[in-house]
């Protein structure tokens, strides 16, 4: 199990992770734009398409969910920027609470723990950054470059 740690260069490791496995988002031009694009709850639809949209020409599979790692103790993090559960994973139990999420939830929570943690000043939730919150952003990452180049799953 890797909980939050107390050492702030930890904190500055895992945010400057987040944020370059968002930009590699960015780079494939999959990242959720407009702003806001979501409110409470509800996609913009406008917004919505045009993400699914980009996705699509890309190759990418909107209707594949994606892996989100949630382990140990609840964080800042993870009860304010965890996507909505799609479903529990098959190895879902006790402090192990990985889900499956549609994959543009998994996107939109991808830029909003950068856009609110990673990437300006440090806040209460940057010390609450845990090594799992970089794997799910670098997680999503690595499957966009994957999927783009037709590496992902053979079907």
């Amino acid at each position: 199990k890797f909980g939050v740690e107390d050492d702030p260069l930890s904190h500055v490791y895992l945010a400057n992770a987040i944020t370059l496995a968002h930009s590699a988002i960015e780079e494939l031009e999959l990242e959720v734009r407009g702003k806001p694009p979501k409110e409470s709850g509800v996609w913009n639809e406008k917004s919505k398409n045009d993400l699914e949209r980009r996705l699509r020409s890309a190759g990418v599979n909107v209707d594949e969910g994606q892996i989100w790692t949630i382990r140990g103790g609840s964080t800042r993090v993870a009860k304010e920027h965890t996507p909505p559960i799609q479903q529990k994973t098959d190895w879902t139990a006790g402090i192990v609470r990985d889900r499956e999420v549609a994959l543009i939830e998994a996107l939109w929570s991808a830029k909003t723990i950068r856009n609110s943690i990673t990437t300006h000043r440090f806040n209460k939730k940057s010390r609450s950054l845990t090594v799992y919150d970089a794997h799910n952003v670098q997680s999503l990452a690595r499957r966009l470059i994957l999927e783009k180049f037709g590496f992902w799953r053979d079907d």
